[in-house]
């Protein structure tokens, strides 16, 4: 039991008390009034009622709102002993007015909401709501971004790793740089007229704006020599594993120095050159120096522009040839004689385009001759024997009536394999073709055989597990 409420102080007389039973909360007992032994009126005299009053409150077929509270328990309680109860009643009632003030038992109704309150409900559901709504704005929002960034980097890398066979796509990205002697001369502005055509870039020599130079260009100034250096505008990087372009981010495009330098020498210089002029170097100091600063690597071309009607005296003529010859052997150097500034500029113009294309004609080679990418020139075979034929043609120097001889003994291509697997363990796959015969292209013409070379060549292709063998 708990929660005891003791209700009378007489000296004589114990009123009684109400509690709590622990194992029903809903349960409130009455133990009635005990008389002591001093008392003049014996228990008998007592109210009829003398058990323990219990008032089980959970069997009440009423509302829980509608439940007695302890208060009205006790005013029965009062109520039972006005009328019939032992002398000192009176006195006991006066103390049963301290009950009233006891905390009464708390109830389960929910207490009603004023109008601030809902109002303040209402206005936290909207921000909810239009936090919801915000975040999933956001959320759409980034993906479209993602899916739009997705699509960007593929139409990027498909533009980078189109098939490149035209010389004058990549001047585009090619930039010609000229020393301070050609700038401002008439070469300078024909060439910018020529090279503008196509998109390229003419302009006076000059730092690669944040890439390091490989070549000091203080030391390329001071050698006081007409000089012509390409760059190349790099906008993507080459992945050798994966063999294809990746686009660079805008921020990361720059300049790239290319390997070739060019001197250009017109018939003016030439004289001069040649000891009219002891300032001008002579043609053999000019290059080298230039390959001294530069190093073994680079390509160096010697330009000769109209030297020829400077002088006809043969003596000096032999002497310039002799000269010319001893540099390309010396240097390795590469010479060019043009006789006018528009021959020098056709000259120029197909040196950048042969610059340009070069990285995408080494990759080209790189791959399998055999499979080439789509150019329209090799035509589909109309039956699988056809087919099979015209692509064994595809690989270089086996022509197409050694493909018809080698496919006339095998069949198809999974009898070629299949016995290809044959001979493997006897170590006679690459000499297996090799026997081949190739017949004449008439009865009375002897055959001949399919060389070691083209046996190899092809076991390398169809058998062999080398994806970097170069097949040529």
């Amino acid at each position: 039991m708990s929660e005891i409420i003791e209700i009378s102080d007489d000296e004589n007389f114990d009123f009684g008390t109400i509690t709590r039973d622990d194992s029903d909360d809903d349960v409130f007992v009455l133990e009635e009034p005990t008389w002591t032994p001093a008392s003049s009126v014996p228990p008998s005299s007592l109210p009829p009622s003398s058990q323990e009053q219990v008032y089980d409150i959970s069997d009440l077929d009423v509302d829980d709102d509608e439940l007695p509270d302890a208060s009205k328990i006790i005013q029965d309680t009062r109520n039972r002993y006005s009328t019939d109860s032992p002398p000192g009643s009176l006195k006991r009632n006066s103390y049963l007015s301290e009950v009233d003030d006891l905390p009464k038992p708390k109830t389960n109704r929910r207490r009603r909401k004023t109008d601030e309150e809902k109002a303040l409900d209402q206005v936290a559901k909207e921000l909810e709501k239009a936090k919801k709504k915000a975040e999933t704005q956001r959320k759409r929002a980034e993906a479209a971004a993602k899916k739009a960034e997705e699509k960007a980097a593929h139409m990027a890398s498909k533009a980078v790793n189109k098939l490149v066979v035209d010389k004058k796509s990549t001047l585009k990205d090619m930039i010609v740089e000229l020393s301070p002697g050609l700038v401002d001369s008439f070469l300078y502005h024909s060439l910018k007229r020529k090279m503008a055509e196509y998109g390229s870039r003419i302009q006076p020599m000059c730092s690669s704006g944040g890439t390091p130079e490989l070549v000091d260009i203080n030391r390329l100034k001071a050698l006081n020599i007409n000089i012509i250096r390409w760059k190349r505008h790099v906008t993507a990087i080459y992945n050798e594993s994966q063999r294809r372009w990746i686009p660079l981010p805008e921020e990361q495009h720059h300049l790239r120095p290319e390997g070739t330098y060019l001197i250009y020498v017109t018939g003016d210089d030439l004289v001069n050159a040649l000891g009219h002029n002891p300032t001008v170097p002579s043609l053999d100091a000019q290059v080298s120096m230039l390959r001294k600063i530069l190093g073994p690597k680079y390509h160096i071309h010697l330009m000769l522009c109209g030297w020829r009607g400077k002088t006809n005296i043969t003596k000096i003529l032999d002497h310039v040839q002799t000269q010319l010859v001893s540099l390309q052997v010396k240097e390795n150097i590469f010479v060019e004689e043009v006789n006018n500034i528009d021959d020098a500029v056709t000259w120029i113009y197909n040196i950048s385009a042969d610059l340009g294309i070069k990285p995408y004609k080494l990759i080209e080679r790189s791959h399998l001759p055999f499979c080439p990418l789509p150019s329209g020139s090799t035509k589909a075979g109309k039956t699988n024997i056809d087919t099979f034929e015209k692509m064994l043609a595809q690989l270089p120097r086996l022509s197409e009536t050694s493909a018809r001889a080698i496919v006339k003994k095998y069949g198809t291509i999974n009898n070629l394999m299949t016995e290809y697997q044959k001979a493997e363990p006897r170590g006679e796959g690459p000499l297996m073709l090799a026997n081949v015969v190739i017949s004449g292209g008439s009865s009375n013409e002897r055959g001949r055989i399919l060389n070691k070379a083209l046996s190899e060549r092809l076991y390398h292709v169809l058998w062999g597990s080398d994806p970097k063998v170069l097949v040529n």
